[in-house]
């Protein structure tokens, strides 16, 4: 729609527990979660009419590992 790739192209949200504890491919489950931001940010530069930025925005992907800053402990 709208020239935009759908972000459904992969696993689904009943795939995520198996793909986490049975494929143990955490870094599939990264790119589920990103791809609906990334959709939503191309809309949203559809629907404000930037679409001239749609080939020119750089999604800047970071690599997944512990969160960094202060850790959550009882």
């Amino acid at each position: 729609m709208f020239g935009i790739p759908t972000p459904k192209d992969d696993i689904n949200g009943l795939q995520v527990g198996h793909t986490h504890w049975v494929g143990k491919d955490l870094s599939r489950i990264v790119k589920y979660c990103q791809k609906p931001v990334e959709t939503t940010a191309r809309f949203f530069l559809h629907y404000t009419h930037r679409q001239a930025l749609l080939d020119t925005v750089q999604l800047t992907h970071l690599p997944w590992g512990p969160a960094a800053g202060p850790s959550l402990t009882a």
